[in-house]
């Protein structure tokens, strides 16, 4: 088995395979004596590399990372932004969310969507950024912004959440319905009782019965 001293020099080894997978064991093995290093390695030239060191500098945790990471989000590799707003998330510092704000209007579905939970996980993100996504072209980016007006309670976020409701995608329409539970504004009771009766989604329907029942016991 690999020793941490090995793992560390193999982030310099000339095959990309072998920097990616100590990178990717250096993570899992979360010693921090790895963290400078797997820093350098934000610096590869192979994209899989720099992906798997932006994952584990978020399983180590340590703050000192979060520059270097930042600096990560204009990587040209979609796939490296991801895993650098991922591992933003887990390091959960204070100064993130501007930065990480900006990523909402990536070109990248899933760095917006990543941007999306990572900020509404946080709480450090005002509606106003995110209710443009609710008209996102990517269905898992109008769900995953819906969660996250859901869990900051953003009461200007109804109309937009109530048409989500006559989304074609049913998990879209799952997540506003869920969003509007947490807002609890009676005004979304005529929109849910269409959800029970007409949707034909199960899963749909079953979510609006519960809102629907939970804001009419508070009328």
């Amino acid at each position: 088995m690999a020793t941490l001293r090995d793992l560390i020099e193999d982030l310099n080894a000339p095959s990309p395979a072998s920097r990616r997978e100590a990178a990717r064991s250096l993570g899992a093995l979360g010693d921090g004596t790895a963290l400078e290093p797997l820093i350098q390695s934000l610096q590869d030239e192979e994209w899989g590399v720099r992906q798997q060191a932006a994952h584990a500098l978020g399983c180590l945790g340590d703050a000192r990372a979060v520059e270097p990471l930042l600096a990560l989000l204009e990587d040209p590799v979609w796939c490296v932004r991801d895993f650098a707003v991922a591992a933003l998330g887990e390091l959960r510092a204070a100064q993130i969310a501007p930065r990480l704000a900006a990523c909402l209007q990536d070109s990248s579905a899933h760095v917006r969507w990543r941007a999306a939970r990572v900020l509404g996980d946080l709480g450090e993100i005002s509606a106003e950024a995110l209710l443009p996504l609710l008209d996102d072209q990517d269905p898992n980016v109008r769900a995953e912004a819906a969660r996250a007006l859901g869990r900051l309670h953003a009461a200007e976020a109804l109309d937009g959440l109530l048409r989500l409701l006559e989304d074609e995608v049913a998990g879209v329409r799952f997540c506003a319905v869920e969003a509007l539970g947490r807002l609890g504004n009676p005004r979304s009771l005529e929109s849910l009782r269409r959800r029970v009766a007409l949707d034909q989604d199960r899963d749909v329907r079953e979510a609006a019965r519960e809102v629907v029942t939970q804001l009419e016991e508070k009328r």
